[in-house]
């Protein structure tokens, strides 16, 4: 697994948001250290390079449940591809 980042805040409608290291894709299933799922990514926020992450879990943490928590999601498989040049041959 990798790190996603630390959870700044949560609310009671079952939402989390996280200070993220990488940026994830959308729908993505998030996890515990301890590999237990806790949401998907519902939206991105923010720069590329340092994104704050909503997370939806359905379950209420109250405001100050999870501060802190480290998050994480699964590792992403690369084909050695790039996404650019997926089939295509440069020609002069």
């Amino acid at each position: 697994m990798r790190l996603l980042g630390v959870v700044k805040c949560s609310d009671s409608a079952g939402r989390i948001t996280v200070d993220a290291v990488v940026a994830p894709e959308e729908n993505e299933n998030v996890f515990d250290r301890r590999g237990k799922s806790v949401g998907f990514v519902k939206e991105i926020i923010g720069n590329v390079e340092r994104p704050f992450v909503s997370i939806s879990t359905g379950r209420n943490f109250g405001r100050t449940g999870v501060n802190g928590l480290e998050l994480y999601i699964q590792e992403r498989e690369t084909d050695g591809e790039s996404k650019g040049d997926k089939g295509r041959s440069r020609r002069s």
